[in-house]
């Protein structure tokens, strides 16, 4: 896999089939093969019916294929199979997401045009038709990736080339990115010339909007609200999030492309007001679907939490900054995890940090307020997430490793061997650890001769006492970054070791609450679930069924503000540690109830199915509204409910990690 030398990158990618998880890694992999991944397309529409590996089908019918976004979700689905298969060496999945990929590089157009022939046509009002392109195009590279084959990068060159289009209309601008993968592993100059020209249209256009009044006063103006003026500007953005981080990736890439740190800009002041306004403690900003505030009720979408880390990935390679790990690693450990049933056959379309109840209409989001969206089910009735859901944990394993010549990148850690080649030297590093439940990470080199490279480790934000032993002995750690570097000789059974403690911290959210955090993890109060099955509603089978969760233990806590903690690691040796039943880590607290503190309870319920307008605009448009009985999570209470309700009884309470819950309390109030 190999890339052009003139880039300005700090890092790349390396070859996925180098990467070979273990441990945990390799058993939530597998959970991932044996649930959802490898089983979506079994489960329901629009999966059972539409494929990239078939010919066009009939596109009159809605019953048949609706439009773009069936492509769109099936490459989702795609990618995670085609990651999945290259990281367990897995034939039947290899196998099973190559049919799709020859089929499509077979049945090329003569002028190279690639896909079905449905999105050969630009929408030049929506922009939505060639964005499929992108999320299959992943998928191929992914393949790539795997094998090095360099046909499938030269039909993608001739797909962008020799079958010109405008790609600067909306989200059709995301090609932006396949675009410039292309130019990095082919150094063909006009994909670069492309690229920045589709940019630059696409910001010449939505700049003026952005700054136009009386533009944004029209209904659907912030679907738009991605362009570099927007970024710059030190409003919050309001926009849909999974397409906010489709975009803020395309200004990294081509800063690493070009060195112009004027594309790289707009993004990093993007996320830092993202920081500021919208991000929750769990490591994901708000987003249901759109960005709104940080309130401790709000939740986040199971696709942000792929999409957010994927483009983190971009800006870690672009700076060479461990701030991007740390925030993809925090954001995958609780809101990802927290958000997927044990055996991953289910799944939340919306999930937050307290989620007391999770049935088919308690959903607390003023975005379809009072129906299934919060709820754990195989598929929602948006298809996008329970596709996207299977690429975050495949793109953790595969970012874990980069390079770049003779220095190696240890980014995310968790248990794997790693293959690398530097100067034509071939060796491989096994990484053995329970982080992020451990705090030690050990690297242990097989060579077959002698090898000099320098070994970047990164040290968390959250470490301040990390320490680093190579073959026994102990090494003075300078950071730069995040990352302590060992330049070496290195040999055959050669030992570095890794230690990185965290300590059990409370912290007050600023939207409300108080939370635990230890290390990367946030840990909460699993609440017992009483569970109904649902087995007989649309996209819902005996094997894979829909869950209501009503709460079946006390949950209506405040955490005492002098509590003491303590850790407790009760089989440190387990390699499923996200499981909720078996979850061998745990920190106990002292608390005491709030009386009265109950599950909110109405019969009618206002509902909005777009909620991409500023908080003093949306309420009045496309209102609906429900009747029924219905069950939501609380609010935190305000201080002056808690001091005359607080039960004078201390008691104490067991926390486990976010990422291992269904029902939980996150966020707490605080009894003073």
């Amino acid at each position: 896999m190999k890339t052009i030398d003139n880039l300005f990158n700090k890092m790349s990618e390396i070859p996925i089939s180098n990467v070979h998880p273990q441990g945990w890694l390799q058993d939530y992999l597998t959970r991932q093969k044996n649930g959802i991944t490898g089983n979506l397309d079994r489960i329901g529409y629009p999966f059972k019916i539409v494929s990239w590996a078939q010919a066009d089908i009939d596109t009159t019918s809605m019953n048949t294929n609706p439009g773009w976004w069936v492509y769109e979700q099936t490459a989702y689905l795609l990618d995670g199979i085609a990651r999945c298969g290259a990281l367990m060496q897995d034939e039947e999945f290899i196998a099973k997401a190559k049919k799709s990929f020859d089929h499509v590089l077979a049945n090329a157009d003569e002028d190279g045009y690639l896909g079905p022939k449905f999105l050969r046509e630009v929408d030049g009002v929506w922009g939505h038709n060639r964005w499929s392109h992108v999320v299959f195009f992943r998928a191929l590279l992914a393949e790539y990736s795997r094998t090095g084959d360099q046909s499938i990068i030269d039909a993608i060159c001739k797909h962008y080339l020799d079958c010109p289009v405008d790609y600067s209309c909306k989200r059709d601008v995301l090609n932006v990115e396949i675009i410039l993968l292309a130019y990095i592993y082919s150094g063909k100059k006009e994909l670069l010339d492309l690229a920045i020209k589709s940019y630059n249209d696409y910001n010449a256009h939505y700049n003026t909007w952005y700054e136009n009044e009386e533009a944004r006063n029209e209904p659907g103006w912030m679907d738009e609200e991605y362009s570099t003026k927007a970024f710059m500007s030190d409003k919050p953005i309001h926009g849909h999030g999974v397409t906010f981080n489709e975009y803020s990736k395309l200004g990294a890439m081509l800063y690493m492309c070009t060195g112009d740190e004027e594309y790289l800009k707009p993004v990093l002041h993007s996320y830092a007001k993202v920081d500021k306004y919208q991000m929750l403690p769990d490591g994901l900003h708000s987003c249901a679907e759109f960005l709104l505030d940080n309130d401790h009720m709000r939740t986040h979408e199971m696709c942000d939490v792929t999409d957010y880390t994927w483009t983190l990935g971009y800006l870690l390679m672009a700076t060479g900054d461990g701030v991007w790990a740390d925030k993809i690693e925090k954001c995958i450990f609780n809101a990802g995890f927290g958000a997927i049933d044990d055996n991953v056959r289910s799944l939340q379309y919306l999930s937050g940090l307290n989620q007391v109840i999770c049935t088919s209409n308690s959903n607390h989001n003023d975005f379809f307020k009072g129906q299934n969206w919060m709820s754990y089910r195989p598929l929602p009735d948006v298809e996008c997430c329970p596709a996207n859901m299977n690429r975050f944990l495949p793109n953790y394993c595969a970012r874990m490793w980069m390079q770049k010549g003779e220095q190696l990148f240890a980014n995310l850690y968790g248990p794997a061997t790693v293959d690398f080649d530097v100067s034509g030297k071939n060796f491989t590093v096994k990484q053995e650890t329970k982080y992020p439940f451990g705090d030690t990470i050990t690297f242990t080199i097989s060579a077959a001769e002698a090898v000099d490279f320098a070994l970047n480790l990164r040290i968390p934000a959250w470490c301040d006492n990390a320490t680093v032993t190579v073959n026994g002995k102990d090494m003075a750690i300078e950071t730069e970054k995040g990352y302590a570097k060992i330049a070496r000789t290195f040999n055959d059974g050669d030992v570095v070791t890794l230690t990185v403690p965290s300590s059990i911290k409370i912290l007050d959210h600023e939207g409300g609450g108080t939370y635990v955090q230890k290390g990367p993890l946030l840990y909460s109060l699993a609440v017992e679930a009483k569970e109904e099955l649902i087995t007989n509603e649309w996209k819902t089978t005996e094997e894979f069924p829909a869950f209501n969760l009503y709460p079946a233990s006390d949950w209506n806590y405040a955490i005492c503000a002098d509590t003491d903690f303590e850790f407790e690691d009760t089989a440190s040796g387990t390699d499923s540690p996200w499981v909720s039943t078996e979850c061998p880590f745990s920190i106990k607290v002292k608390a005491r109830k709030i009386k009265d503190w109950d599950l909110e309870r109405t019969n009618t319920v206002y509902w909005f199915n777009n909620t991409n307008r500023l908080p003093n605009k949306y309420f009045q448009w496309r209102r609906n509204y429900l009747r029924g009985d219905f069950a939501f999570t609380p609010r935190i209470p305000d201080d002056e409910y808690i001091k005359n309700n607080l039960a004078e009884k201390v008691e104490t309470i067991k926390l486990v990690p976010m990422g291992s819950t269904r029902l939980r309390l996150t966020l707490f109030p605080k009894a003073k």
